[in-house]
């Protein structure tokens, strides 16, 4: 089930697409159509193919329990012209307008403290560097480094910036990569990069593992809260790997956790 956005001539794109049986032929509209998702991802789509009641109905959707996530690209945040709309009053960084510019150093993202501790990064976190010095694990693969991102003027206050530029800053500081906020129920996350495949393709290539699909499938459930609705249900078992891939002979450790309705256990077997 998906839906794909597929940019034509101009300012027109095509819809299409189908979830729970329903077909879309265009971007959601009403309460039915916005009820069939849990999170949204804007890429590099600049803010004229979006009215302006458009923009505001994402942002209603964020505020009554949806995810939110917009990436970089030449013609998101600021240069794709969502400063002072609703998305960016829904989404965790101010944008500045469209002459903010690109960044085209290559870099792998610094994790914060914050972003350390994350569910977005949890498994995952040692490909990266982090405060205070700390180096990636030496024992696994090395990262390709991004190929650049989108500037943004700064993080809001309530927002949580979970990932930096190790190398470029502006007057408020390191580049935010990766940032996070809540908005009324929902959820909704920030990142400037949008060459992540970089991650995937080169390490892939070299039989190596990499934290890519771990990346991308954890920031979407935490923007869908699926960890706390998993926490909710009583009993509930999660169980995590700790590879995307195995080959004959290697040690797996998968992550086991129980919940039963007065007491969660723990265990990691290998």
């Amino acid at each position: 089930q998906f839906m794909s956005l597929i940019r034509m001539r101009g300012n027109t794109f095509w819809a299409y697409g189908t979830l729970a049986g329903q077909k879309l032929m265009a971007l959601p509209a009403t309460e039915e159509d916005f009820g069939l998702f849990d999170v949204l991802i804007l890429g590099d789509l600049d803010r004229t193919f979006l009215r302006t009641e458009q923009m505001a109905r994402i942002r209603k959707f964020v505020n009554d329990g949806g995810g939110l996530l917009m990436t970089g690209g030449h013609n998101s945040f600021g240069p794709g012209g969502y400063g002072g709309t609703d998305l960016e009053a829904a989404l965790p960084v101010e944008m500045g307008g469209r002459d903010q510019p690109q960044e085209t150093t290559e870099f792998v993202p610094q994790l914060t403290a914050a972003g350390e501790q994350h569910p977005i990064f949890e498994g995952i976190a040692g490909y990266f560097s982090g405060p205070a010095g700390r180096q990636p694990q030496a024992d696994l693969p090395k990262l390709p480094p991004l190929l650049g991102c989108v500037t943004v003027l700064r993080a809001k206050p309530a927002a949580e910036v979970l990932a930096l530029h190790p190398l470029r800053r502006n007057e408020d500081g390191p580049l935010v990569v990766l940032a996070v906020q809540r908005l009324g129920a929902g959820r909704a996350a920030a990142f400037t990069a949008d060459t992540t495949w970089q991650w995937y393709r080169h390490l892939l290539a070299l039989g190596a593992e990499s934290p890519y699909h771990r990346f991308w499938g954890q920031i979407i459930r935490w923007l869908a809260n699926v960890e706390t609705r998993r926490r909710d249900a009583m009993p509930s078992v999660v169980m995590r790997l700790d590879r995307q891939y195995a080959q004959t002979g290697q040690t797996v450790r998968i992550l086991a956790r129980v919940q039963e309705e007065y007491r969660t256990y723990v265990q990691t077997f290998q």
